[in-house]
């Protein structure tokens, strides 16, 4: 067993002048099959919740009942603002196979249910075979922002979190 630490760093790059926020993203590392969630397929209970109202409760759920990982948690302990940056730090067994890959969502704000997140679950590898290292970086752009499909996109008051007035749990059932 070899315990290495891994720094998870977001930083917020859109302008500080009407740019967008993001909910502390969850983060899991797994081993390459935990899927979370396929594009033109119904968004997990995780995924909704996460891209809803930007809570990562069900999400820590799915992970862990999944058996496919066994480290995950979220990034910072707030709202990521524009220009801010948010890190967390987590310890990862190089020598587990659990421990390979890394997967992330976050919910994009203001929105009913916008988010984003890596729809490939092996994208972002963090361990090779051996155990070695390998760091990852990426930028997400907004082209990358996604739809979970759960709520009409109103962008209204009080459906919408990130708009005055907006509360989570409000936003009215997509094809439901």
């Amino acid at each position: 067993m070899a315990n290495v630490p891994v720094r998870v760093i977001v930083e917020n790059l859109t302008s500080e002048e009407g740019g967008s926020i993001l909910s502390p993203p969850w983060v899991g590392f797994h081993d390459g099959n935990f899927d979370i969630y396929d594009r033109g397929r119904p968004a997990s209970p995780g995924i909704q919740s996460i891209a809803e109202d930007g809570d990562t409760a069900i999400m820590l759920q799915e992970f862990e009942l999944s058996g496919l990982g066994t480290v995950d948690g979220m990034v910072g302990g707030g709202p990521i603002l524009p220009g801010q940056m948010a890190s967390e730090g987590f310890v990862l067994d190089s020598d587990d196979p659990q421990s390979r890959y890394f997967s992330y969502a976050s919910m994009f704000v203001p929105s009913n249910d916008a988010w984003i997140g890596n729809g490939n679950e092996k994208e972002y590898r963090v361990f090779n075979n051996g155990g070695q290292f390998k760091p990852i970086s990426f930028m997400v752009m907004g082209d990358d922002v996604l739809d979970a499909g759960s709520e009409v996109n109103d962008e209204r008051a009080p459906n919408a979190l990130g708009i005055p007035g907006g509360e989570p749990g409000n936003g009215t059932d997509e094809n439901g």
